[in-house]
């Protein structure tokens, strides 16, 4: 690419040089030969793009605590005396040790910063967004989201029940109209078909077992990471199979 863009000049600045008499047309000449480099160059030569981190924990002072133990370790390495070498050694370790900390402190504030702004209503859209579209690989367990002002489950069977209290919420008779008593009715009525065989507990289970993770929930908001751990709290497959067959 760089040669190709400089042979496409290459005649027309020959040519100049060529019929060049006075010191200023040979000054213009040189000029035009570095424009045509440069040009040349900044088409072809890809710029060095600084890496940066995707992660949300991720800091400036992380930065330059970096830079600092990997400044201390090179020093350490490089040191032929045996006497600096082990003060630089001691040196590396207690910077090492401090950076550590700090890691794991930023890492946690970062978790829970998080589950701060979990709620009933955008738990599964957090975690969509949160794990997937920030290739963000480590899987994480969710222990608590917020069910009213100041109140959070304290653990995964009641996290279970909030998202499907509000996912599934209560339908009672007495809320009905003439419309939904009549649709209510048909509802109940025992319908039988050689077509509409009931699901079987062992299709159920295979089916739940064969589910792939990794995928985003539908307009329920319930992903298959969470039907198959419902699956195995419930314990039951008759429940399970009730709740499915509806």
């Amino acid at each position: 690419m760089f040669y190709s863009q400089c042979s496409q000049a290459e005649n027309a600045i020959l040519d100049s040089l060529n019929n060049c008499m006075q010191p200023d047309s040979l000054e213009l000449c040189v000029q035009d030969v570095q424009e045509l480099i440069t040009m040349a160059a900044e088409k072809s030569i890809p710029l060095k793009k600084s890496g940066y981190h995707k992660v949300p924990w991720w800091s400036v002072e992380l930065f330059c605590m970096r830079k600092q133990l990997n400044a201390a370790r090179r020093r350490y390495q490089r040191t032929k005396n045996s006497v600096l070498r082990e003060v630089y050694r001691e040196i590396y370790f207690q910077i090492r040790i401090k950076y550590k900390f700090k890691l794991h402190e930023s890492k946690m504030n970062s978790w829970k910063s998080f589950l701060a702004d979990i709620t009933v209503q955008n738990v599964w859209k957090k975690i969509y967004t949160y794990g997937m579209k920030t290739n963000f690989t480590k899987r994480f367990e969710i222990s608590g989201i917020e069910v009213s002002s100041s109140n959070f489950t304290s653990s995964f069977e009641d996290t279970i029940d909030a998202v499907l209290k509000k996912s599934f919420p209560c339908d009672p008779i007495s809320h009905d109209n003439s419309e939904h008593r009549v649709l209510r009715s048909n509802a109940e009525l025992v319908y039988e078909s050689d077509d509409d065989v009931p699901f079987s507990r062992t299709e159920i289970a295979w089916v739940i077992d064969n589910l792939s993770l990794n995928k985003s929930p539908g307009f329920d908001r319930i992903n298959n990471e969470l039907i198959k751990k419902f699956h195995n709290f419930l314990n039951c497959q008759e429940r399970t199979s009730k709740i499915f067959v509806a």
